[in-house]
């Protein structure tokens, strides 16, 4: 039915996990090299730090979860259409981090 890849994110710097802009660039950048459609976004800035967003997708959904204060992140892709696992080098580059781990689940 559909491919949920996660990727754990660690040692990423606090700024880049701080930064509503930036991060909502990425996983609108994703989404596109995935090829996948964007139907709307939502998220939220947590106080003093973090962020939660949420793309949802005509093809199911892209999530990330930030602890700039541990310099880490969650995110999580799932796709009904394209195999978001084809695309995890060129995701993880985003984060320039050479700390993660991926977990691919077919569904």
């Amino acid at each position: 039915m559909c491919y949920h890849t996660l990727i754990d994110l660690y040692d990423v710097e606090y700024d880049l996990l701080n930064n509503l802009s930036v991060l909502l660039d990425k996983l609108k950048y994703i989404s596109n090299i995935i090829n996948l459609t964007i139907l709307t976004e939502s998220y939220h800035q947590f106080k003093p730090h973090g962020l939660t967003i949420m793309l949802l997708l005509s093809e199911s959904h892209i999530s990330i979860h930030t602890w700039p204060e541990k310099n880490s992140a969650c995110l999580d892709i799932l796709s009904c259409k394209n195999n978001p696992n084809d695309f995890t080098d060129d995701i993880i580059k985003l984060f320039n981090t050479n700390n993660y781990k991926i977990t691919t689940i077919k569904r």
